[in-house]
């Protein structure tokens, strides 16, 4: 990201309630989940960098909402 923006990774898990994220990261074979935030202004550049990071890593990004659209693999 350029100066003064970032994109903050935060591992978490996911409460017992939350019956969508946990059917997700199920049927998508997610080990762990992180919480994900940058400023949405600056979205098509976050977007760059975690398409980055799923080569290298593999994975998934995804929204939170209901959906869990637009994810990104």
């Amino acid at each position: 990201m350029e100066e003064g923006v970032a994109i903050d990774f935060e591992e978490t898990r996911i409460y017992p309630k939350d019956e969508v994220t946990a059917a997700f990261a199920r049927d998508n074979g997610c080990e762990a989940v992180f919480l994900v935030t940058f400023p949405l202004e600056h979205y098509e550049r976050a977007q760059r960098v975690m398409k980055k990071i799923l080569e290298k890593s593999g994975g998934v990004f995804c929204a939170d909402n209901e959906s869990m659209e637009p994810v990104l693999r």
